[in-house]
């Protein structure tokens, strides 16, 4: 199976190389659903065969995952309740109440766990910001 993403994975490596994985992870970690993850994964393999190097190969993804969900986070922040509340998605005032209290009471858990599931990763750094979430706890 690895070796089906890999060989999707790899005109793509070996033409752009590291800013491939660097621009994936990127807008991935905004909200844009990519294949951040499989890219990862098939570089990793492609550093086995020293076509990478690991150190910098995962630096540049920890970096392009941290912007990645700052700007997500600051386009929650900016936008996210003023969208809410344009679009009635927020429903009852005491509802968004409720949510925010959760989220600053659980809202470091909640950003760790979601980094495991797919969508929930994507759209991490987007509903912190719109909920209020303080970004150094974000961050952090």
């Amino acid at each position: 199976m690895i070796q089906h993403y890999l060989e999707i994975a790899r005109p793509y490596l070996e033409r752009y190389g590291y800013a491939s994985v660097f621009g994936v992870v990127l807008v991935e970690g905004f909200g844009i659903p990519a294949p951040g993850q499989t890219l990862i994964i098939a570089a990793a393999v492609l550093a086995s065969e020293g076509k990478f190097n690991i150190v910098v190969l995962l630096t540049l993804a920890w970096t392009a995952a941290v912007i990645g969900d700052s700007i997500g986070f600051a386009i929650g922040y900016a936008g996210g309740r003023a969208v809410r509340n344009r679009t009635g998605i927020s429903g009852k005032a005491t509802r968004m109440e409720y949510a925010q209290r959760f989220f600053v009471k659980y809202g470091g858990g909640i950003v760790i766990v979601a980094r495991f599931f797919e969508i929930l990763r994507q759209l991490n750094g987007v509903v912190a910001g719109s909920i209020g979430m303080p970004w150094w706890r974000f961050f952090a």
